[in-house]
């Protein structure tokens, strides 16, 4: 069952993953609503909490299913921090094109 699930990630969202989300994700916001959600401090915004965990099991699910150990190294806060930089820079994107993109670099950084 594992190795069906990973072929079906793998033929999906290929190796290099496009730009795009090319599969259908669960969960996403707009980078919009995710600058929007995190402009409260996390206490008072459980919207900005869910935001959060969304990301790290989605990045928690590539790195699982495509069996690359890309976050390594990398801490929550950082992670947080770059999601947040890049839906202020885009925020016409969705998260999920945020998450691949973050997925790229922190891939590109383990060789």
């Amino acid at each position: 069952m594992k190795l069906i699930r990973l072929m079906l990630i793998v033929f999906a969202i290929g190796y290099s993953i496009p730009s795009k989300a090319a599969v259908t994700t669960m969960g996403t916001r707009p980078c919009g609503v995710w600058i929007k959600d995190h402009a409260q401090p996390k206490e008072l915004s459980w919207s900005a909490l869910a935001d959060d965990a969304w990301l790290t099991g989605m990045l928690s699910g590539l790195a699982l299913g495509l069996d690359i150990d890309f976050l390594s190294g990398a801490d929550g806060a950082s992670i947080l921090l770059w999601m947040n930089n890049y839906c202020q820079s885009h925020p016409l994107d969705d998260s999920a094109d945020g998450a691949i993109a973050l997925f790229k670099e922190l891939k590109k950084k383990m060789h």
